[in-house]
């Protein structure tokens, strides 16, 4: 496309490009080209609504901003970025003073992912607050909660970029100090808007991709100009306390049982809190690690995990990698190495997967692409799909599975499911989708269209945007416990093909199987009927008429247990996978 359009006077020209150059560039400031048939027009659609639906929360605002404030840390070139001058800039962009507008004349503030919203380019909020009282009147300016929340991310994204233009241009308005600060405010953390035409078209069909990009293209770069400087300032800032972290709480059970996805994504610190407990049913079936004697009777520890997101690819290099590395050398867990393979697979390979279809290939394939864990837990495999829910499950998607569940054509497939229901929420709309049926679970019961039994008691992790920074503990998705349907993935194969083999006929292959499976396949069914159990105990738990407080105290000691035999289940695979190898090299 060589021609472009204006209005002058009210009347519309045509013009021609005569520099093919000119024409790709006019083109690449479009922020969705590509082709305009239906399938790409309704995936942006998506991926548009899914972007808002993430960035545009509380939570990720603020995880956002520690990660930025670290990255800005290891990228400046400045030296390490005083949190004063972050705050500084907050109130620059806040006042839009002579500083703010320098900025936006350097061309600083384009590199960022939230865009400014116009409205507030256009209207000088100071000047407002202080005409006319910003509390008394602050529907002027901030007309819903998403101008707020835009207008909030915003600055806190921008404050890094404006403090480093600061100290870059050094008070400079104008000439080539100013350029240059506005250059380094955009490389300070990410250059958002960094990208050809054929990343745009892939970016604005799957939210994230540019992002995971620059990502990789920017430390790839600040090594390349600086690794000396890259490497000590990495060490320092990110190496170094994750390193004495792992040290302090590796050998910690509750730690141990963290997901690994989430150990990848941010630093958890584990804390302790002592209780006394209240009665014998608080501490009877905790796990020894939680309960120890005081004089005046047991202790519980009711200490919660904190989790502080690491930046994304530098915490990668500089966190994730040297945990794995200190895990694989320093502990006995066999899976560490495959583990850090496929991390550094899943970080090095851009996310290309159209934000339309995610929803449904996860749904199709239960496997949960971001996690790398099964959709839907193996607990509920068995289950009819509309009760294949969780007691974290909204009630809204609960209602909506049993009326999908009870059409003919659907009612045996995964789509009636709730947390088929909730997947498909949360990959279309983000964070914002889940508090919205939050939201409508609210409405729902205070009309009284559903009768929902209470939920236990809430406990940190449960509260909303303030949950983003905790870690649930325990839940089934426990390190243990995943491992453990892991493990058995293999056996399971293994009895279907002794089953198949014996309705064959074929007793030298049935003999065969069992002389080398037949103790794990016993063992592993009995582990197995023994969590089937377990989680269905929860689920009578959470629909019963216990109290909020019981029913919170019933389910934990319940995911402990089962935690518990999932460890001895694992270490007994083990140890009975390496005497399958020592069987197969003397009998090949």
């Amino acid at each position: 496309m060589t021609q472009f359009e204006v209005f002058k006077d009210g009347k519309r020209k045509v013009y021609e490009i005569q520099d093919m150059r000119v024409a790709k560039a006019l083109r690449a400031l479009d922020g969705n080209p590509g082709s305009q048939n239906v399938f790409l027009k309704i995936a942006r659609g998506f991926t548009a609504v899914k972007r808002i639906g993430i960035t545009l929360t509380p939570d990720f605002i603020l995880r956002n901003m520690v990660r930025d404030y670290m990255s800005a840390n290891v990228f400046s070139k400045q030296g390490a970025l005083p949190f004063k001058d972050v705050a500084i800039a907050m109130g620059d962009l806040w006042k839009r003073n002579d500083h703010y507008y320098n900025w936006l004349k350097s061309g600083g503030a384009n590199g960022a992912f939230l865009e400014l919203n116009s409205k507030y380019l256009e209207t000088d909020i100071f000047k407002v607050a202080k005409e006319t009282g910003f509390i008394e009147n602050m529907q002027n300016t901030l007309t819903s909660a998403i101008d707020v929340l835009a207008f909030a991310g915003n600055i806190i994204e921008s404050a890094p970029r404006l403090a480093e233009f600061k100290r870059t241009a050094k008070g400079a308005s104008s000439g080539p100090a100013v350029f240059e600060g506005g250059f380094a405010s955009r490389e300070i953390t990410l250059d958002f808007q960094r990208m050809g035409l054929k990343t745009q078209a892939l970016n604005s069909i799957a939210a994230f991709m540019n992002a995971q990009v620059q990502g990789l293209d920017k430390t790839a770069r600040t090594f390349k100009e600086d690794p000396t400087g890259l490497l000590l300032r990495g060490g320092a800032l990110i190496t170094a306390p994750t390193v004495m972290l792992w040290a302090l709480q590796h050998d910690d059970p509750r730690y141990q049982e963290i997901p690994q996805w989430q150990r990848d994504l941010a630093w958890n610190i584990v804390t302790d809190d002592w209780q006394l407990a209240q009665s014998d049913e608080e501490w009877n079936g905790l796990p020894e690690h939680l309960v120890k004697d005081s004089p005046d009777g047991k202790l519980i520890n009711k200490g919660v995990i904190v989790r502080i997101p690491k930046p994304q690819e530098l915490g990668l290099v500089f966190a994730t990698m040297p945990e794995r590395i200190l895990q694989l050398m320093l502990t006995d867990d066999p899976q560490s190495g495959k583990e850090m393979i496929k991390t550094l697979w899943e970080t090095m390979v851009p996310n290309i997967t159209p934000d339309v279809g995610a929803p449904p290939l996860e749904q199709v394939t239960n496997y949960n692409l971001f996690t790398g864990r099964p959709l839907i837990p193996h607990h509920l495999e068995k289950e009819v799909p509309a009760y294949r829910y969780t007691e974290y499950t909204s009630d809204s998607a609960k209602v909506l599975g049993k009326m999908l569940g009870a059409i003919p054509l659907i009612q045996e497939t995964s789509i009636a499911s709730p947390i088929v229901i909730e997947n498909y929420v949360r990959g279309w709309t983000g964070s914002m989708g889940q508090y919205m049926l939050r939201t409508i679970d609210g409405a729902l019961t205070k009309s009284g269209i559903i009768k929902a039994p209470e939920t236990p008691a809430w406990t940190v992790a449960d509260i909303p945007f303030v949950k983003a920074f905790f870690v649930r503990n325990p839940s089934i998705q426990a390190e243990s416990i995943q491992r453990f349907y892991e493990l058995s993935e293999s056996v399971t194969q293994v009895m279907t093909s002794t089953k198949n083999q014996t309705k064959k006929g074929h007793w030298d292959d049935v003999e065969y199987l069992n002389t080398f499976y037949g103790e794990p396949m016993a063992k592993m069914d009995g582990w197995r009927k023994a969590l089937s159990n377990q989680g269905q105990f929860i689920r009578d738990v959470y629909e019963s008429d216990y109290t909020q407080a019981e029913k919170r105290q019933l389910i934990d000691t319940t995911y402990y247990q089962m935690i518990e035999i999932a460890k001895l289940a694992n270490s007994e695979m083990d140890l009975m996978k390496k005497t399958m190898k020592d069987r197969t090299k003397e009998n090949p």
